[in-house]
């Protein structure tokens, strides 16, 4: 059995190691409320494991002493973010307890409060489903479910919008024709979502109030008159008789009958090109039209505002009626129907808080509003949570970080908030450099990533190279140094992104032939999945080859592609976009496919003789077609192919796909 204290009296936590000072007090500090602001690598779900498992291990110790209300592996809840986490979340405690001789607690683990929100909400929804309004055979409809549902149920609801006995037909046009259908769908359901994350059970957009114009109209007629009369007596001059033709339309305007167009208020403003038209009179003036700019702009919204309004509870009425017809919920509506279900009864509140004795959360920058409220609704007095708001991520799924950094105010105030800063992951040395390259810029949610007291110093050589290169030097390159690099690549590639991609290619291969690293210890991270690619093809080049973890994903990719246009023609000689893209391909010689002139050439000769560009292909084996053009290397390369494709079918008669594949690589 592993102790839980060495000889000198530290606490140790999983396998032996000795926790610091910041990681003891978040163990030992189980009572009340604790909110941890944990750096990356600070070992925060050790510190979980550790508390959970002296939890239960203190209860035991109390059990013994005649105490009837104790905390055992079923009375502590331990909310994470993904269903990954919270198993290895379990496996970790689980292992704790083996490491501590502790097999029977180690087998309570399985039936233990661990999971995500959703799946504790569930849990409590299916244990009184009539009480909480459902049906106990409801179903969890996951992500895509819910979004084909949404989908269907947005185009409904602007359906009804569009339909011009409910007299809004015209509007709604305007609206769509306004936003576009993808747009206004996206801002709907988006807007949706984050009210309902914020706890709104039925999110609804309340109808704005008119804009009285008056008062900004008088305020705005005082201060073009003030400024009028500043600019009256001075001389000539480019930016004061500018000034004075603006506040000439500016008193037309206000004079004359009408409507007000916002951009002709825009064009009333004075700028600030001189030293007079610096004065206050004119600050105020700028003021004043801005003013009456927003004021003309929000009455003239506000027909709109009331359609979008309309079109958001239309959705959220056909959302709620289509997950009905298949009983169903999503993600959102277990934390509602949660929380609606603990807040409206206090009994079933107070039988969980008599259960739970101890909630704990992880990753706590990701969650809401609304979960905030379901652990409000929960009430368990002993909190325990963990977060780090530079680790934010899933702003998308609608997390908000202003929850942590809200609550981590809150904490700080009442003295129920702590810091883990120490990171186990890095050098000593890389971790200084982040601190000075990236500290500043991240503001007051920065905490200095501190390295071990016992980690070694950082060494003589620079553990951090920064490769510099110049853009602009490379955006002028020439075409035949560029071209290589960027031939395939989207549009929009950057000189520069090729330039930045080439220079890590050439590092590398230099560290590999220094032999200071294999090319299997060597790991590439990219800012966007999008720029994979790029460094595929400048790795390449440099002659390093290299294994994309994302991009363009596994059937995406170039050698499998021609791998399946090879078995394609196998199967299919007529299949035209197959034939042309194994001719192309690296299947036909090591050096490269068959050029583009010489595929053209094939596919004029089909078109001439109006049958199949096999045929074609045929036709130039025996130098009966394609003409003149066709190069010897072209013409060489058809004809190897030719052959192998005669061969590979007359194999494919006895073997099967996984055996001509095998066949191919070692022919190529």
């Amino acid at each position: 059995m592993t102790a839980l204290r060495d000889e000198q009296g530290r606490m140790l936590g999983p396998k032996g190691r000795v926790l610091t000072a910041e990681q003891v007090a978040a163990v030992t500090r189980r009572d009340g409320r604790l909110l941890v602001s944990a750096n990356a690598g600070a070992g925060k779900t050790s510190v979980m494991v550790e508390r959970f498992v002296r939890d239960v291990l203190d209860g035991r110790e109390q059990a013994a002493g005649g105490a009837s209300d104790v905390i055992g592996c079923h009375s502590v809840l331990a909310i994470t973010f993904t269903r990954k986490s919270a198993g290895e979340l379990r496996e970790r405690i689980r292992a704790r307890f083996q490491e501590l001789g502790e097999a029977e607690l180690a087998r309570d683990v399985e039936g233990a409060w661990i999971s995500t929100i959703d799946g504790f909400c569930a849990r409590v929804l299916r244990a009184h489903a009539v009480t909480a309004g459902l049906d106990p055979a409801f179903t969890v409809l996951d992500e895509a479910q819910a979004r084909a549902l949404g989908e269907q149920a947005f185009d409904d609801a602007l359906g009804v919008l569009l339909d011009a006995q409910h007299g809004t037909g015209a509007a709604a046009i305007e609206l769509v024709a306004g936003f576009g259908y993808d747009q206004l769908r996206e801002t709907i359901t988006r807007a949706y979502e984050r009210l309902r994350s914020a706890g709104e059970a039925r999110p609804l957009m309340p109808a704005p109030p008119h804009v009285d114009q008056a008062a900004a109209r008088t305020r705005l007629g005082r201060c073009c008159e003030l400024a009028a009369q500043r600019v009256a007596d001075e001389a000539p001059a480019v930016r004061v008789d500018e000034a004075r033709a603006r506040l000439a339309a500016c008193r037309a305007g206000l004079a004359a009958d009408g409507e007000l167009a916002v951009g002709a208020i825009a064009g009333w403003r004075v700028g600030r090109g001189s030293s007079l038209l610096k004065e206050p009179v004119f600050d105020d003036y700028r003021d004043a039209v801005a003013a009456f700019q927003q004021a003309v702009g929000d009455e003239q919204a506000r027909p709109l505002v009331v359609l979008i309004g309309a079109l958001l509870s239309a959705y959220g009425d056909a959302f709620a009626a289509a997950k009905a017809a298949v009983n169903g919920l999503d993600f959102t509506d277990l934390a509602l129907c949660a929380r609606d279900l603990l807040q409206g009864q206090p009994a079933i509140a107070r039988g969980y808080r008599r259960r739970l004795a101890r909630v704990m959360v992880d990753e706590f920058q990701d969650t809401n509003g609304l979960q905030l409220q379901l652990l409000g609704a929960l009430g368990i007095e002993h909190q325990f949570m963990v977060g780090d708001a530079l680790q934010s991520i899933y702003g998308f799924r609608n997390a908000d970080v202003d929850v942590f950094r809200g609550l981590a105010q809150a904490t700080q105030a009442a003295g129920e908030f702590a810091e883990l800063p120490t990171n186990f992951r890095s050098e000593r040395g890389i971790l200084e450099v982040i601190n000075a390259g990236l500290g500043a810029a991240h503001g007051d949610d920065w905490s200095a990533l501190l390295a071990p007291d016992d980690a070694p110093p950082a060494g003589p050589e620079p553990c951090v190279e920064l490769l510099i290169t110049d853009l602009s030097a490379w955006a002028q390159a020439d075409a035949d140094v560029m071209e290589p690099v960027l031939a395939g690549m989207p549009a929009n590639t950057r000189p520069g992104d090729a330039a930045e991609a080439l220079a890590i290619a050439e590092r590398v291969r230099e560290l590999i032939d220094a032999g200071e690293a294999k090319a299997s210890e060597i790991a590439v991270l990219v800012r966007a999945g999008t720029k994979l690619p790029l460094y595929e093809r400048a790795f390449e080049r440099a002659g390093v080859a290299v294994l994309a973890a994302a991009g363009r994903g596994w059937w995406g990719r170039q050698e499998v592609q021609d791998l399946l246009h090879h078995l394609r023609v196998l199967l299919n000689p007529r299949d035209e976009e197959a034939v042309f893209g194994v001719l192309a391909s690296l299947l036909v010689a090591q050096t490269g496919g068959v050029s583009p002139d010489g595929l053209a050439l094939l596919a004029f000769d089909r078109k001439a003789q109006q049958d199949h560009v096999w045929d074609a292909v045929e036709r130039a084996v025996v130098g009966a077609g394609c003409g003149p053009g066709l190069s010897t290397e072209d013409h060489e390369r058809i004809v190897r192919y030719s052959r192998l494709r005669a061969a590979e079918r007359e194999a494919s008669g006895w073997t099967g796909p996984a055996e001509l594949l095998r066949r191919a690589l070692v022919a190529s």
